[in-house]
């Protein structure tokens, strides 16, 4: 009967482990198995099985049928033994810090023919290692290979940040990280995920709007009700002013890709969603700090940057397919100052704006099963630059394609556009690209 009870115990033993191991492998699930959970079951498991070792030791030898009538044979306890044994196998390859690790990311060809420029291929291919050292312990970085207009390898770090879960409403991080200011940088930039083969302008070179930044920040998500919030605020290495000092041209620019500051004072951002329902989100997003160089004739510069975001996606019965419809509006206001390129003074009022909408449609209910695969797209988005700045043309673009899904981490993208410059001639240009995620 000692036997008997600890194959029980072994059982219900081994059930608890087992959907423990299920919740720690379990992406959404934050019931991890801590630890001390881990060693308290250790030893559980090997008092039991140290139990049945002996009560089989034991029990005096008999002939095949002579036992008890209820009682497990050797052969149950044997079978018993190597399933308890694969179970231990299982518990040390799923210790924290052993096999949490994965490999991810994407990969692209772009073709790029414009009017009045060289048609042109380009290959990127950017891996994204994920590693979770413990169940609260996460490291993510991305790297970007590329080719630059010589056949040399360009090698870029996107971002490399570490986070801890405090709780289910806050996670502390630091590093290089995507900065959560509007939608596309954290959201949408995965080239198999953007919709269109390029970037909107307000992200741009001549962008207005912050694409990583270098620092530590807070994050989460707090229920109310039936509705939800997320929140993200960082403190990061400033963005720059181009004082047009060696850079004539871009006089008055914000450049935000700083790996160490300009001077003694830091940036502040952040960004707030709201979700009054699951499929749109509200959101709204700011930085702060100030932009001048230590040392600058230019003298005290802030630069404040906002931005309204919207997200409505949603599978729409009626018209039989999936929605997708992103806006993003940002704003960017420089404190006055005068720039002084060449030994030619120049002074302006330096905001910029700039927004982007598009939609995406693609019919996943249609009744012709080859149109599921295929996603129709359209994008309008504009950038307004300064008046009196060396580079002050306005930018506006329109922006009409049609993707093919060949997987749903796989597409083929065939985009038109039609830039317009103010004061130059429009630019057509067809772009196309293969991208992957994996």
């Amino acid at each position: 009967m000692k036997t008997t009870r600890a194959c029980i115990g072994c059982a219900c033993l081994l059930a608890g482990m087992a959907g423990n191991i299920v919740r720690a492998q379990a992406p959404d699930d934050r019931d991890y198995v801590t630890q001390e959970q881990y060693d308290a079951l250790r030893r559980d498991f090997e008092t039991l099985k140290a139990e049945m070792r002996a009560d089989r030791q034991n029990e005096p030898a008999t002939a095949s049928g002579q036992g008890e009538a209820d009682g497990p044979t050797w052969l149950d306890l044997e079978r018993t033994r190597l399933r308890m044994d694969a179970i231990e196998a299982t518990l040390e390859e799923s210790r924290a810090g052993l096999s949490n690790f994965m490999v991810t990311g994407f990969a692209f060809t772009r073709f790029v023919n414009a009017e009045r420029m060289d048609s042109t291929f380009t290959a990127k291919f950017v891996p994204l290692f994920l590693w979770q050292p413990t169940d609260r312990l996460l490291f993510q970085a991305e790297i970007e290979f590329g080719l630059d207009g010589q056949g040399e390898t360009e090698v870029e770090l996107e971002y490399a940040e570490a986070s801890y879960i405090i709780n289910d409403y806050l996670t502390l991080g630091a590093g290089k990280f995507l900065t959560p200011f509007g939608l596309f940088a954290e959201r949408l930039h995965p080239a198999w995920i953007n919709k269109f083969p390029d970037m909107p302008l307000i992200y741009g070179h001549d962008g207005i709007a912050p694409f990583t930044s270098l620092g530590i920040y807070a994050r989460g998500g707090v229920p109310v009700g039936s509705t939800m919030f997320n929140y993200a605020i960082y403190l990061s290495n400033g963005a720059s002013l181009n004082t047009g000092e060696d850079e004539p041209d871009e006089a008055g620019m914000l450049h935000f890709e700083n790996f160490s500051d300009i001077n003694n004072n830091k940036s502040v951002g952040g960004r707030v969603g709201f979700l009054p329902i699951p499929e749109v989100e509200f959101g709204f997003s700011f930085n702060w700090g100030k932009v001048n160089p230590s040392g600058s004739e230019v003298g005290d510069v802030d630069a404040f940057i906002w931005g309204l975001d919207f997200t409505y996606v949603q599978e729409v019965d009626f018209l039989a397919g999936l929605f997708d419809v992103r806006f993003e509006f940002a704003r960017s206001e420089v404190d006055d100052t005068v720039f002084d390129p060449m030994g030619a003074a120049l002074f302006f009022k330096n905001n910029r704006d700039g927004l982007y909408g598009q939609i995406a449609y693609r019919p996943t209910k249609s009744g012709i099963e080859f149109l599921r695969d295929f996603e129709f797209v359209g994008r309008y988005d504009y950038l307004n630059l300064p008046a009196g700045a060396p580079e002050e043309a306005d930018h506006e673009r329109w922006s009409v394609g049609v993707n093919y899904w060949l997987s749903p981490s796989t597409v083929l993208k065939f985009t038109y556009e039609r830039l317009e410059v103010e004061g130059e001639p429009d630019t057509d240009a067809f772009l196309a690209m293969f991208a992957i995620g994996f």
